[in-house]
């Protein structure tokens, strides 16, 4: 199966649109503040959401930091879109555009 392409930027998903009930995906570490305060986010809008934890899976993480060019955790993918991290994520829901990627009103 095909890997989907990410943007490199956040700024590249405005305009964009994931189907109706979107997957999403945080890829985190246990002990990153950044990574609870996007799961809190997340929560807090009701969306599910699949945590894949990298602190014991170095490879993983040196193969998703390749594949997103991005080098911190959490990255964040909606769909087949890559956000980028927490504060992209706050930016997206502040505007209005993370419930739409999701799918919701």
């Amino acid at each position: 199966m095909a890997q989907p392409s990410y943007p490199s930027t956040a700024a590249a998903l405005f305009g964009s649109k994931v189907s109706m009930g979107a997957h999403i995906i945080v890829y985190r570490t246990e002990s990153c503040p950044y990574c609870v305060a996007a799961k809190q986010l997340l929560q807090k809008r009701g969306y599910e959401f699949e945590e894949v934890y990298l602190d014991r899976d170095a490879s993983r993480m040196a193969e998703l930091k390749e594949q997103f060019g991005w080098r911190t955790v959490p990255m964040i993918v909606v769909g087949d879109t890559f956000v980028g991290g927490y504060t992209d994520l706050r930016q997206l829901d502040t505007a209005g555009t993370l419930a739409q990627l999701v799918g919701t009103p």
